[in-house]
């Protein structure tokens, strides 16, 4: 077998290829659905990432419900100038995590009962007169109390409410609900101690102190840190004396509240006299009187002559003055003035019939005293003898009287009398 010349071969190849290269390229099927499903599957992905791009966008977009209020945040830190950073309850855009953030503050009043700290163990929900059976020594492990400014020992439960004032300084220095409820039963529970020990127990037990200067003093812890949160109320829900000395101070109270309705009693009997006595006008009245007589007792003549004729004036009017209330002068002042009068009245209207009387019979006498005197004599024996008399005749000359009870005309009298007060019975309504 020859074996071929290279040089031939070399010659040779490259018409080959001329040849090749002018027939047609068939594309594989294969390879072109690859091409295709490669484009759909590249603008899917370009839509997919830009629909991406957008949702990242606007990731950072939050609403701020109402009852609440926002701070924005970028890199950790909060976005705006003094005074505008706080954002009130709407929609608002923000740049996405982890570039932008926000923190929603709640701004309602929120309520905190202390309930144990200065309570009996263990016996939230229990009255003092369930707690009764339990007297004995206080635990100081277990029992919480407080200490007053007379040095005895009391219990409370307080109740409280709060709300954040400032979102900055919150969010800056609390930032969490949790820490500021206990920030805040810290701070109230310091109050209460520094307030108890300016008061006596009474004035507490008897809801007689006052709880400002506990809520003072609370807030301003809270305002040496700047917490952004203020207290709103600040109240004693229950107090008590230790149960080993429940019952001797439950007579105490007893007695105090005996002793106060006694009081009331007397004021009430008090006020009742004295307006029985002149009505309405009674306190002015009083008053003047007692100026009255502190004027008389100084021995202060022209102040005590002004204000017996302010007096005098006062009882003729049966009215104070403007300048004391101009009220009207009733109850038995007024009556006994009334009656007054009218005793005066008909006392000066009888006399003047009297002294008429009396100068007409003058008059009479001086015309002719004989006649006048018979007269009168007759008129006086006929008002002598009218009426329930027992008349005797006696002869004339010496004659010798003796006079006893008949009891003839004793029982006959005494039946009249009885039939004129059977009568008088019968007509009285």
């Amino acid at each position: 077998m020859a074996e071929s010349n290279p040089e031939q071969q070399q010659s040779t190849a490259p018409r080959l290829e001329s040849v090749e290269s002018d027939r047609p390229r068939e594309i594989d099927p294969a390879a072109k659905s690859l091409s295709d499903a490669l484009k759909v599957s590249f603008s899917i992905l370009k839509v997919l990432m830009i629909v991406l791009v957008i949702v990242y966008v606007f990731s950072g977009t939050f609403r701020v419900p109402e009852g609440n209020q926002a701070v924005k945040l970028r890199f950790g830190q909060i976005v705006g100038e003094p005074g505008k950073q706080v954002l009130e309850p709407r929609w608002y855009l923000n740049a996405p995590m982890p570039i932008g953030d926000y923190i929603l503050v709640p701004t309602a009043s929120q309520q905190l009962s202390i309930n144990q700290a200065f309570w009996f163990e263990g016996t939230p929900g229990q009255t003092i007169a369930e707690m009764a059976g339990r007297a004995g020594p206080l635990n100081p492990l277990k029992d919480g109390s407080l200490l007053t400014g007379d040095a005895n020992i009391v219990h409370a439960r307080y109740d409280l409410s709060y709300t954040v004032s400032d979102v900055v300084a919150y969010v800056e220095n609390v930032g969490d609900p949790e820490l500021a409820r206990n920030l805040v039963r810290d701070a109230a529970e310091r109050g209460i101690v520094r307030s108890v020990a300016e008061v006596e127990a009474d004035e507490l037990i008897g809801g007689r102190a006052n709880q400002d200067k506990a809520r003072r003093v609370a807030q301003r812890a809270l305002d040496d840190i700047d917490a952004g949160i203020t207290i709103q109320t600040f109240a004693a829900r229950s107090t008590a004396m230790p149960l080993s000395v429940r019952p001797a101070y439950q007579q105490v109270s007893n007695a105090e509240n005996e002793r106060a309705k006694l009081i009331d009693e007397a004021r009430k009997e008090y006020a009742d006299i004295l307006g029985q006595t002149a009505g309405a006008a009674y306190t002015s009245l009083y008053e003047l009187v007692q100026a009255f007589e502190s004027a008389t007792s100084r021995g202060d003549t022209d102040e005590a002559n002004q204000l017996r004729a302010e007096l005098d004036s006062a009882i003729a009017d049966l009215q104070m003055s403007d300048a004391r209330g101009g009220q009207r002068i009733g109850g038995e002042v007024a009556e006994v003035i009334n009656t007054a009068i009218t005793d005066r009245t008909q006392i000066v209207e009888s006399v003047k019939a009297e002294a008429d009387t009396f100068n007409q019979l003058l008059s009479q006498y001086r015309q002719s005293p004989e006649l006048l005197t018979n007269r009168l004599w007759q008129e006086a024996r006929r008002e002598v003898f009218t009426g329930d008399v027992e008349t005797i005749y006696a002869p004339t000359g010496d004659l010798w009287i003796e006079t006893g009870n008949d009891p003839a005309v004793a029982r006959e009298r005494e039946q009249r009398r009885l039939e004129a007060e059977r009568e008088r019975v019968r007509q009285t309504p």
